[in-house]
């Protein structure tokens, strides 16, 4: 068995979390209390085995949307490598989380994609809008 056949096999073992990578939302059906539509999850690309990280590098930004604040952070989720490749704007939500149950639910924008020779896990920049 080959170096990178085995660090992908450790990489997955660490994957202890469970997610779901979506395509993009897209306009679901009309809310007539509101006038707005509601969003709908896009087809689903891939369901499994997942980890997420704080970018060591990473600092969140604090952008203003007219008098509102809020604040943008970065992180970095491992999928598989047999998960199928994602794109920008696909959207990642996590389904279970093995040790921090606070994860669950949150839902990421795939914002970069990752690529090197020897990947062990396909790893995306992800952003979480925190307002």
């Amino acid at each position: 068995m080959s170096v990178l056949t085995r660090g992908r096999r450790a990489a997955r073992r660490r994957m202890r979390d469970s997610c779901r990578l979506n395509q993009p939302d897209v306009k679901g059906p009309l809310d007539e209390a509101t006038g707005q539509y509601t969003p709908v999850a896009g087809p689903l690309k891939y369901a499994g085995a997942c980890k997420v990280q704080l970018r060591v590098s990473a600092t969140g930004s604090d952008p203003v949307a007219g008098d509102r604040a809020f604040t943008v952070l970065r992180y970095e989720l491992h999928l598989s490598m047999s998960a199928p490749a994602a794109v920008i704007d696909d959207v990642v939500t996590i389904t279970a989380a093995a040790s921090d149950p606070e994860l669950v639910g949150r839902r990421f924008r795939v914002a970069a994609l990752v690529h090197k020779t020897d990947l062990t896990a396909r790893r995306l920049i992800v952003e979480e809008v925190q307002s």
